[in-house]
């Protein structure tokens, strides 16, 4: 049977193809196809002629049309799938314009034959319809047998739908040059046609679902949007826009360190605007660095070369240069005292490999003493390798009196061994330095000569002795010296190793005699009297406690005070107004306050580290209490009556009030209003305090009362009749008086 069938299909194909591709038309050919085509519920097979199937083709999805003629529905149980036993192409169909042996692209269609007798009419009537998913075959024809529909799947129809848009074409945002893609998805019946349009013009040949515009210029800017059409109608998308993207800009650059070195660590930054979403790529010598893509790049130790950004956004890229890095390395050479250095090649930049000759030449009064930094010793001229940046310390000595500069001398009965912090553990190795400081007095010590490090294990807190030249003392005379140890990484120096907050520490300056005298010179002095001593950490003063401001009566005592913490010694300048005060201590006392001493206040403490200066503060003169008013009810008062005496203030307070009676205190009567209920004989006064100082009211005195004596009457008068007469009374005794006048 099988070979019946292979011979039926070649026969057909000769006959039909004419060198066009061919296909077999059966929606089951066991084991290799199986799709059964449902009605709209997707349970109840298509059954008999009512229904039509037909095969559609073509070179791509998009150009598929009818190839042969419909197919009916088989009514038996292989309902669902078409019936070609009696057609008259055996299930061949020709697919015009597909090549045998090309690949063609298929669908199968059915619908509701009562409807129409094509897809499109009994879509167009409404009727029920469907199509499967689009699959590809190799054509045959002529001699190769027409495939099955290998991976054809089932589906089921569906009623006629106009075109709905599922999802809508999105902006672009692309750079000049770039590629801008939109894309349109629908639903409703197929077969759809599209249109795309910009700024509501249709463009030519732009039908597919897609539209992709290669090579962007700024004419391509606009609204885009996309017509979809089927049998039943049509619907316009929503505008989508397509915007050219500036390129990027780079708006900042940030080199650290400014001066870039080799093989130092550098660090370079762009700040970029731009529409995102924005790439970096840095670049030495035009070649992308493995792993280089923030927007900084960081290197412990530089490459020589031209470092630039390749910085990409949506409107394209550009290449920047940011910095160079040189490929040579720096010599930096320093006198140390009296003298220079002569450098051979000279230059401050040597090339790589390069063997630079140093030579020190002395100045008068000074001699070349020995090289610091990158070269060791006293071979004067001396050879340097250039292999890195290198820094080289010339230190000449002046002609002055000598020292020798150690610690440790058992011999001598000198001990001065070094701790750490903890006063216990001895400083340890190079990470350590000492440096001798000398001068005619304790308060002119400068450094002298330079640094040594400490020694390790059991030489731990001892450095090696060496001669020290001290300039400004002369050979023979007396000079202080002092021992200055810290921590070498906090600083070149003991002033920068303090400032910096590092371990520092020194011993007391003590006297010793200088070498270096007569002819010959005398031999350095060894100074036994230094003592141990221990580092610290650095701080600089800080005022925990500030002066407050004082109100003083004339004639009081002034006392303000400071509370300051930091590394000691701590020096305290007493200031008034601008002018410094001949006081240093942490407590200033001005005894005997005048009007003169009013004024502002401060302190400045200092120490080797920093200063720092207190709030100015008033000291202010407090005037004396005064008094406003001061009644007693009554007045006179009465012995034994009752008495109220009462103060009003003129000046603010607080004040202290003390009535007294008969030059004593009057016992709880501190208030500004005394009530009694029986005045005794005597006086009352009342003493009002405050710190302005203290002040007494005016006396109310209470008298004891003696009956009314005449002392002066006028008896009598002689007057004419109509004429006034005056008669007059004067009389002593206790206030107050009345008079009654009689006749007859």
């Amino acid at each position: 049977m099988k070979t019946w069938l292979a011979f039926t299909w070649l026969c057909i194909a000769s006959l039909t193809s004419h060198g066009q591709g061919t296909v077999f038309f059966s929606t089951r050919v066991t084991p290799l196809v199986d799709a059964r085509i449902y009605d709209i519920d997707g349970v109840t097979p298509l059954l008999g002629a009512a229904f039509s199937a037909q095969i559609y083709a073509g070179l791509s999805a998009n150009t598929l049309t009818p190839a042969g003629e419909p197919l009916p529905f088989r009514s038996d149980a292989g309902a669902g799938y078409v019936d070609s036993r009696n057609d008259p192409a055996g299930g061949v169909r020709v697919i015009n314009g597909v090549a045998i042996l090309r690949t063609a692209y298929v669908e199968v269609r059915a619908w509701d034959a009562t409807k129409g007798s094509t897809y499109e009419a009994a879509q167009a009537a409404g009727g029920r319809h469907g199509s499967s998913p689009v699959i590809t075959v190799v054509a045959g024809g002529d001699l190769v047998v027409p495939p099955n529909l290998v991976g054809l799947q089932s589906f089921k129809l569906q009623l006629s739908a106009p075109p709905s848009i599922v999802t809508q074409p999105q902006p672009v945002t692309t750079g000049l040059g770039g590629l801008a893609h939109f894309d349109v998805t629908a639903a409703g019946s197929p077969p759809f046609t599209y249109q795309w349009r910009k700024n509501g013009a249709p463009l030519p040949a732009a039908t597919s679902q897609n539209l992709e515009i290669a090579e962007v210029t700024a004419n391509h800017a606009g609204n885009y949007s996309v017509r979809v059409a089927n049998a039943l109608g049509f619907i316009d998308s929503a505008d989508a826009a397509l915007v050219i993207a500036p390129l990027p800009a780079i708006t900042e650059i940030l080199v650290n360190p400014a001066a870039l070195l080799l093989g130092r660590p550098l660090r370079l930054d762009v700040v970029v605007q731009g529409n995102g979403p924005i790439t970096f790529q840095w670049r030495r010598n035009g070649t992308d660095i493995l792993g280089a893509t923030q927007s900084y790049f960081e290197d412990s130790s530089a490459d020589p070369g031209v470092y630039s950004v390749r910085v990409t956004g949506a409107g394209g890229f550009v290449i920047q240069e940011i910095a160079t890095v040189p490929t040579t390395f720096g010599l930096n050479v320093v006198s140390l005292g009296g003298g220079t250095v002569n450098v051979s090649p000279a230059g401050a930049f040597q090339t790589r490999g390069t063997v630079v000759t140093l030579q020190a030449v002395e100045d008068n009064g000074y001699r070349f003493y020995a090289w610091a930094g990158d070269v060791s010793g006293s071979v004067n001229p001396t050879t340097l390798l250039m292999n890195d940046h290198k820094l080289v310390q010339a230190v000449f000595n002046p002609l002055g009196g000598t020292v020798y500069f150690v610690n440790r001398n058992l011999g001598l009965g000198l001990d001065a061994r070094v701790f750490d912090a903890d006063g216990v553990t001895p400083v340890s190795g190079d990470g350590f330095v000492a440096q001798l400081h000398a001068g005619n007095t304790p308060d002119d010590l400068e450094a002298v000569g330079p640094t040594v490090p400490f020694l390790t294990d059991v030489g731990a807190g001892y450095f090696r002795g060496e001669d020290r030249s001290i300039t400004k003392v002369r050979p023979g005379d007396t000079a202080f010296v002092q021992i200055r140890a810290w921590e070498g990484s906090a600083g070149p120096t003991f002033e920068a190793a303090r400032l910096a907050g590092g371990k520092h520490g020194m011993s007391l300056p003590v006297p010793t005699l200088t070498g270096n005298a007569g002819n010959p010179p005398s031999v350095s002095v060894i100074p036994v009297s230094w003592q141990s001593f221990k580092l610290q950490i650095g701080a600089a003063p800080i005022i925990t406690v500030h002066p407050q401001p004082q109100q003083i009566g004339l004639g009081g005592t002034a006392r303000f005070e400071v509370q300051a913490a930091g590394s000691e010694p701590l020096t305290y300048q007493w200031i008034k107004g601008t002018a410094n005060l001949p006081a240093t201590t942490r407590i200033l006392e001005i005894p005997a306050v005048t009007e003169s001493d009013a004024a502002l206040y401060s302190v400045r403490v200092s120490n080797p580290l920093g200063a720092i200066e207190s709030t100015p503060v008033p000291l202010t003169i407090a005037p004396l209490p005064a008094i406003a008013s001061f009644t007693a009810t009554p007045n006179p008062a009465r012995v034994g009556g009752p008495l109220r005496l009462e103060v009003v203030m003129a000046t603010p307070g607080p004040f202290t009030f003390q009535w007294r009676f008969n030059q004593e205190d009057i016992l709880d009567a501190t208030d500004p209003v005394l009530e009694l209920p029986s005045a005794g004989v005597g006086t009352y006064v009342l003493r009002i305090s405050n710190i302005g100082g203290t002040i007494t009211s005016d006396a109310i005195t209470v008298s004891p009362e003696t009956p009314p004596s005449v002392t002066v009457f006028t008896a009598s008068v002689s007057i004419l009749a109509g004429d006034s007469a005056e008669l007059a009374v004067a009389a002593t005794g206790s206030d107050p008086f009345t008079y009654q006048w009689f006749a007859g």
